[in-house]
């Protein structure tokens, strides 16, 4: 709808606004209008696939007094035998054998330990898997344990011995950590170190934050006062932007039905601006809104195709004549794989007295409903708010608002929503704009989901 004139007749809208020059016909390019929408679900962050840090000297051979340190260092599993605690974070455990080398009296063969295999991550990132160490020459005197086997990247280097990076530690591993050996014998070759391993691979991040609170119109003040993330006014363009940009995105809408060339023309633009989403049709079973037939709603559907922009459907009434629309609208785009409905955008207004309850109980069987069209597509409510009786007091509303915060904590789908203000007792901000009681409790609630 649009902003005062949406439930009143041209007549009833002269009465009402001739003092302030107000026309029959609204613009979508006014900002007269309202709305709001989406959400965009975002993964981010991709763990690196370092494998985390492990040091310490994986057998370290230390002659000392005639004896030979034997310094096998042992990790295995998730356990650091030996010479550590178990491994955790990304990488998980870590076991390696590498850098073990005994000399017991003489021409005795070391062994250049095998690379160990990186453990289970709990982060959800593969560990490093190593690759086998080399085999060692027979030799005299110790030998040099394997070369490091890497499955990321090391915090600091590793003297003396195999490391088989898998994952961060607890506690650092004591460098040159060693059990001690048998007798002493003369010394002899090195045996030959192992091979490197090969790299973990990275695992998925978290999902970042989305814009989840906005509104409908608004000038840069208002909607700074109320910490919104996003807005929109029913047009393709921005006409009440702030004078310094602020963080809070604009979503453009196609008002209304123009040519298909010119709706492409419209999105093309729209996208080599870098915007993300594109709004559809406002109630186009509205009569005295877009008044566009669901035929003709899908004959232009393939102009607002655009590879960057994600395009969300027209918005209905909830009553019984736009629920038979969106239905049928639904139905023909599942019907036919070319046709795009990226997101679900929807209105919902209380009417009757009661309907703005203290638990949004009406307000959460509507959203249901939206919920039961297959896809799984993220839902905006981008128009709301309590009209007619169903608002008789501003505590009323303000209790209904909270409560629409607790339903849209239960349905996850529901990823943006906009309040709509132009009726009694549901302004959230005053002429002056400056926040009503409502508009306090509005600006408390979340931006971000």
């Amino acid at each position: 709808m649009t902003r005062e004139i949406k439930k009143l007749s041209c007549p009833a809208l002269l009465a009402a606004f001739f003092a302030f020059g107000a026309s029959c016909s609204s613009s979508p390019e006014t900002g007269i209008t309202k709305g709001i929408g989406g959400t965009s679900i975002a993964t981010g962050g991709g763990s690196t696939p370092t494998g985390g840090s492990t040091k310490g000297a994986g057998g370290a051979t230390t002659a000392t007094g005639g004896s030979v340190t034997g310094g096998s260092t042992s990790r295995a599993g998730g356990t650091m035998a030996a010479t550590g605690g178990s491994s955790k974070g990304v990488g998980g455990a870590t076991s390696a054998t590498g850098g073990s080398a005994t000399s017991t009296g003489g021409n005795t063969a070391g062994t250049g330990g095998l690379g160990g295999t990186g453990g289970i991550r709990d982060a959800g990132v593969a560990g490093g898997t190593t690759s086998a160490g080399g085999t060692v020459n027979t030799g005299g005197a110790a030998s040099t344990g394997g070369a490091s086997s890497t499955g990321g990247s090391r915090d600091a280097a590793v003297t003396d011995g195999a490391t088989s990076t898998g994952g961060s530690r607890d506690a650092a591993v004591a460098d040159g950590a060693t059990s001690t050996g048998g007798v002493a014998g003369t010394g002899g070759t090195s045996g030959a170190g192992g091979a490197g391993g090969k790299s973990g691979a990275g695992g998925a991040g978290g999902s970042q934050m989305q814009p989840f609170k906005g509104i409908a119109g608004g000038a840069c003040k208002v909607r700074t006062a109320m910490k919104v993330s996003w807005y929109y006014n029913w047009s393709p363009s921005e006409n009440e932007a702030c004078a310094a940009p602020n963080g809070v995105e604009y979503v453009p809408m196609i008002w209304g039905a123009g040519t298909a060339a010119s709706i492409q023309t419209t999105v093309a633009g729209l996208a080599s601006k870098g915007f993300k989403y594109v709004l559809g049709f406002n109630e186009p079973d509205n009569a005295t809104q877009s008044n566009i037939t669901v035929a003709s709603a899908i004959a232009l559907l393939p102009a607002f195709n655009s590879p960057t922009i994600a395009v969300g459907t027209p918005s209905t009434q909830a009553n019984t004549t736009g629920q038979a629309w969106f239905t049928q609208y639904m139905a023909d785009v599942a019907a036919n794989t070319a046709l795009r409905a990226d997101v679900i955008a929807i209105h919902w207004y209380g009417w009757n007295a009661g309907s703005c309850d203290a638990a949004a109980s009406q307000l959460e069987s509507y959203i249901k409903y939206a919920e039961g069209f297959p896809g799984n597509r993220p839902i905006w409510l981008t128009e709301w708010g309590c009209l007619n009786q169903s608002a008789p007091t501003a505590a009323g509303v303000i209790a209904f608002f909270q409560a629409a915060l607790a339903v849209f904590a239960k349905h996850p789908r529901l990823a943006r929503y906009a309040w709509y203000q132009w009726s009694p007792n549901c302004e959230v901000y005053n002429t002056d704009d400056t926040l009503t009681d409502l508009g306090q409790v509005y600006a408390a609630a979340p931006s971000m989901k």
